[in-house]
């Protein structure tokens, strides 16, 4: 069966039922350029991570991660978005950066 994405109706769905995550979005400059290498060269390193055009998408739980000496920068930055509440983190090259972190020119 083929559904056509104009002919469908949208379908609401209660936030309320949906389990739902929390997203903190800031600079990909809070990242050094090797951990950026990383996640642009190297897909299994390191945590969870989504690569698109202008970015990021890390998963926040880093426990149990073996890669935490080559990106300690990475693994400060997680272990507090995910203290603060926060699921994902979003590394946009267009986002503000967060104060109280380290940021680097690469």
């Amino acid at each position: 069966m083929t559904i056509a994405a104009t002919a469908t109706p949208l379908v609401h769905i209660d936030p309320n039922l949906a389990e739902q995550s929390r997203v903190l979005v800031i600079a990909t400059s809070h990242v050094t350029a090797e951990t950026a290498a990383r996640f642009d060269d190297t897909p299994q390193w390191g945590p969870a991570c989504l690569t698109w055009q202008h970015g990021w998408m890390v998963y926040a739980d880093t426990d149990g991660e073996d890669w935490s000496d080559d990106a300690p920068e990475l693994l400060h930055l997680l272990r507090s978005a995910k203290a603060s509440g926060f699921d994902w983190v979003r590394f946009d090259c267009d986002a503000d950066t967060l104060a109280g972190f380290p940021t680097w020119e690469w």
